[in-house]
């Protein structure tokens, strides 16, 4: 399922906020510490520094064409939150314009169209990053999570293997969503992994264990999940 910019503009605003909103929280919390559990090593101010090197970095390929943005200085803890939503805010202004503008990008289509789809899918998982850092228990929205399979599938794991990041598995692994929607990583399927699009994009992710009890499984299981154990995105 691929969506349409005019929704994916919409989940980018949304996921975008989220963000800074979820910053201001570890402000307000004194949570910048706390341990971000699905991505180990990191901490809540590593993870919202990290978003905002992206947009800068993101905002730097739009301006001059090229992935050689220099590395931003990251404030410290008072400044962290402001900081963020300064990029926030001139990402999504500088992703207003046309979505067929040509842009520089790490994957073809080479229009600042990828670059609204790409910051809606970066911003929704480290947004359930933070919440889940934060205590809560998160969620991904079912529509975005489904156009999340089809880009990993379809963008970034291509991405993967053409960079000799990774090699094409022996076995494939097919993806079956919940209410429609099916993709294949690798070639023929030797396994099947079912379930709710979220589900499913976590576990893409590396977000949830293979054995999570959200995702269901046939066929060659064991093959399966040395797919799904793949760097399928950087």
């Amino acid at each position: 399922m691929t969506l349409e910019t005019t929704d994916l503009r919409i989940h980018l605003a949304r996921e975008v906020r989220t963000m800074v909103a979820l910053a201001r929280r570890a402000v307000d919390e004194g949570a910048w510490s706390a341990p971000v559990p699905s991505c180990p090593g990191w901490t809540l101010r590593d993870l919202v520094a990290h978003v905002g090197e992206i947009e800068r970095w993101v905002l730097h390929a739009l301006a001059h064409g090229d992935g050689d943005a220099p590395a931003p200085r990251v404030p410290d803890d008072a400044g962290l939150a402001a900081w963020l939503a300064d990029s926030a805010q001139a990402l999504l202004e500088a992703l207003a314009v046309d979505a067929a503008t040509h842009a520089w990008t790490i994957a073809p289509p080479r229009t600042v169209g990828f670059w609204i789809r790409r910051q809606a899918h970066e911003h929704a998982i480290h947004a359930w990053d933070a919440a889940a850092a934060l205590g809560d228990v998160p969620a991904l929205d079912a529509e975005l999570a489904a156009d999340g399979i089809d880009e990993i599938v379809g963008t970034m794991w291509p991405r993967q293997l053409r960079l000799g990041r990774v090699e094409e598995p022996t076995a494939g692994l097919a993806l079956v969503a919940d209410g429609g929607g099916a993709w294949l990583l690798g070639s023929e399927a030797a396994a099947t992994l079912e379930g709710e699009p979220a589900a499913l994009a976590l576990a893409l992710w590396h977000r949830i264990p293979a054995d999570d009890d959200r995702l269901r499984w046939s066929g060659d299981v064991a093959a399966g999940r040395a797919v799904l154990a793949l760097p399928l995105a950087p």
